[in-house]
């Protein structure tokens, strides 16, 4: 899955530009750049830790590959496409349904010893025995039970809020870089 970021000049707009001289041949690659450059520090600043959040051997990783996931603009004619191919931004933009892929039910990690390691991969790692009662992976140590793991057919992930910037945003942006590139001593020359 990709997420797809799609700025094109509408015919009206690019009618509005000719009644005022016209907009020089790089404005929109110029503009594109500048959205392309405001996703990566949108992104490199977005705190992604939930409520259920806990740090694991993986921790960062996943608000690093949203950010190397965007692409340079490709611009073609009079659109410019901006992509990030790091598929499980999408999760985050709309939400779904996650449901295990090769088990019967998600393990999901209740301890911060458990994050990162598969339910098989616990008792070796940690020198405990899991119990199963219910819809929970347990152990015991001494005379103390904890819950490792809660087990579940699927979950529902809500969207993320302000995973992606407002259109508006976008707009802002793309017409700020644009209009400072029409300001500039070069297009003051032409």
């Amino acid at each position: 899955m990709e997420i797809v970021v799609k700025v094109e000049l509408s015919p009206e707009f690019q009618r509005q530009l000719a009644s005022l001289g016209g907009l020089r041949q790089e404005a929109l690659s110029i503009g594109a750049e500048a959205v392309y450059s405001y996703l990566k520090d949108y992104h490199a600043q977005m705190d992604w830790k939930g409520p259920n959040w806990f740090p694991g051997p993986y921790s960062g990783q996943f608000a690093s590959a949203v950010v190397q996931g965007w692409q340079k603009p490709a611009v073609s004619g009079s659109t410019a496409v901006i992509r990030n191919t790091f598929g499980l931004l999408g999760w985050k933009i709309r939400g779904g349904t996650i449901t295990p892929k090769t088990a019967r039910a998600l393990a999901i990690p209740l301890i911060p010893a458990a994050r990162g390691l598969l339910a098989s991969e616990y008792p070796a790692a940690r020198g405990q025995q899991l119990h199963r009662e219910g819809s929970a992976l347990f152990q015991i140590i001494g005379r103390k039970v904890e819950a490792v793991y809660a087990l579940a057919k699927s979950v529902k992930q809500s969207p993320w809020p302000g995973a992606m910037p407002t259109d508006e945003e976008f707009k802002s942006v793309f017409v700020g870089a644009v209009l400072e590139l029409e300001r500039s001593p070069r297009a003051q020359a032409a």
